[in-house]
């Protein structure tokens, strides 16, 4: 995200209770890789896309509210071979670290 999200917040937006908020995303593939690993956790449910769609608090740099097709087309890329992905896979690891952490 370009800014911070405090973990009350994402408590709350991990709960569904926060809607119509503003968030806006650097890194679209980044936010869904860490979205599609809460949910192979069982931290969310599958339909995650959707939600978020429907919750409309995700926004391109560029102001655009992100649809659930703006999250599922980034996922083929996200892959380990792609070796561009590397360093996002590793932060993405270190954040769900921290989510499993705050589930204990």
């Amino acid at each position: 995200l370009q800014d911070a999200i405090t973990i009350d917040n994402f408590e709350k937006l991990m709960k569904g209770e926060i809607c119509n908020s503003q968030y806006y995303v650097k890194k679209n593939r980044s936010l869904s890789v860490f979205f599609r690993e809460l949910s192979k956790q069982g931290f969310i449910t599958t339909k995650w896309q959707k939600v978020l769609e429907g919750l409309k608090i995700f926004y391109s740099n560029r102001g655009k509210l992100l649809k659930a097709s703006d999250f599922s087309k980034t996922l083929p890329e996200a892959t380990e071979e792609n070796r561009g992905m590397k360093k996002e896979l590793i932060e993405i690891g270190h954040l769900m670290e921290k989510v499993k952490k705050m589930g204990e």
